[in-house]
């Protein structure tokens, strides 16, 4: 894959009603949050007094366009963490506070060819995972040590859910309600398309 460069996840916010991925701690499922937004805002990037980030998924078997929502209930309040592993595809997936942490992060799991990636003011934190980009040829206790690493850093950074990269793998699983994010874009289980971004996401 190519590197990514910052402005690819760029975003400005429209004015108006915006739905937002609203996860639960121990739950596959997802709540669709809408929110109100009063103002255009240029390069949003997040709101993390309101615990919303941005979620970023990228085709790691084709250089497409990467697709961007907006997700609640993480906690996290600086840098950014992701993944090659998620269902069912296992593309990349990254939520971040801002788009250079998210740079960083999905331009180490690149380099990596695929692995779990943590970025914050500590530095960056790895697991690789050379074979397919979802499993490591290191014996599992030194495995079992890094991904504990991986989660101490995610709570020093304000994760709140008790296993954030399991719910990260789920967010590409549109299959499952309420909405998740995907090849093009979110998804709404109910209405079982995806949403087509238009002025004030038409809804």
């Amino acid at each position: 894959m190519s590197i990514f460069q910052k402005k690819e996840i760029q975003y400005t916010l429209k004015k108006g009603d915006m739905p937002v991925i609203q996860v639960s701690d121990g739950s596959l499922w997802t709540e669709k949050r809408v929110i109100k937004n009063q103002n255009d805002k240029i390069n949003f990037e997040a709101d993390t007094q309101n615990d919303i980030l941005k979620i970023v998924y990228i085709n790691r078997y084709r250089n497409g366009k990467p697709q961007i929502a907006f997700i609640k209930g993480v906690g996290l309040k600086e840098g950014a963490f992701g993944s090659s592993i998620s269902h069912d595809s296992h593309n990349i997936l990254a939520i971040g506070c801002t788009d250079e942490d998210l740079m960083e992060c999905i331009n180490e799991i690149i380099r990596l060819k695929g692995g779990l990636v943590v970025k914050n003011e500590r530095g960056l934190f790895s697991l690789p995972l050379p074979v397919a980009g979802i499993m490591s040829d290191q014996t599992a206790d030194k495995v079992i040590r890094n991904y504990k690493e991986l989660n101490r850093e995610l709570s020093k950074s304000g994760v709140t859910l008790s296993s954030p990269f399991m719910t990260l793998a789920f967010m590409s699983l549109i299959v499952i309600p309420e909405l998740k994010i995907g090849e093009q874009g979110l998804f709404d289980y109910n209405q079982f398309s995806f949403i087509r971004e238009k002025e004030n996401w038409n809804l």
